[in-house]
């Protein structure tokens, strides 16, 4: 029995976020998605794996990954706002569903097929329980998830938010994923303000938006200080 236990320490470990290693793909390299060890051996959760080298994904999926991560933060929202959470679960489902494991090579696919079980898991659980307590606690598992997908596999460029509240869920805290630097904790009234930016991930290049110069009717040549 012991031999036994031991052997389940060592699969678990083996397993654990941060473990898969998808050295096929040198060149998928990408220096945002550093593993950072400290977050994610604080999650509740172990065992999400994450790809130590980001899988380079054509443009059709980065498109696919970016509306999970749309579908998520949509049901963030609707559990912050404690509206249309049940279609909010409904859509996450769906979008999770587009990506077929087939499309990946080796541990990408090996990766993606985990964390799509998870997604499901957790999704069709989250609808069938009763009480926003219970259904927030479902996004907090949702939320480690993500990160870890959003570690693993190239999005469209985005910068998002890896926010953490100690006090939740009887002191054990919980992350959430948002795109916006401001805190807005979606675990409940009492804890609104209660969080801090635990990491901030820069998938993909953020496209600088030039603003054009007004037109102005007497401008002067080009050279002359106005």
């Amino acid at each position: 029995m012991k031999n036994k236990l031991i052997y389940f320490m060592l699969i678990s470990l083996f397993y654990a976020c941060g473990t898969g290693d998808d050295k096929e793909q040198p060149e998928n390299d990408v220096p945002d998605h550093t593993i950072h060890n400290d977050l994610r051996d604080n999650f509740s959760h172990q065992g999400i794996v994450i790809l130590q080298v980001s899988y380079k994904t054509n443009e059709e999926l980065k498109e696919r990954f970016q509306n999970i991560l749309n579908a998520y933060l949509n049901l963030s929202g609707a559990v912050l706002s404690e509206t249309d959470v049940d279609s909010a679960i409904e859509e996450m489902i769906n979008e999770v569903q587009k990506i077929n494991p087939s499309e990946f090579s080796d541990k990408a696919s090996e990766a993606w097929k985990q964390h799509q079980e998870l997604y499901l898991k957790n999704l069709s659980e989250m609808k069938h329980i009763s009480g926003m307590d219970d259904k927030r606690a479902y996004l907090g598992h949702l939320s480690e998830i993500i990160y870890c997908t959003l570690k693993s596999f190239e999005f469209n460029s985005v910068k998002v938010y890896v926010n953490f509240c100690a006090d939740v869920f009887n002191n054990n805290g919980a992350y959430w994923i948002s795109t916006s630097e401001e805190i807005e904790n979606p675990y409940g009234d009492a804890y609104q303000e209660c969080g801090k930016h635990k990491e901030i991930i820069n998938v993909g290049e953020v496209p600088k938006i030039q603003k054009p110069e007004p037109h102005k009717e007497n401008q002067m040549p080009a050279g002359h200080n106005h």
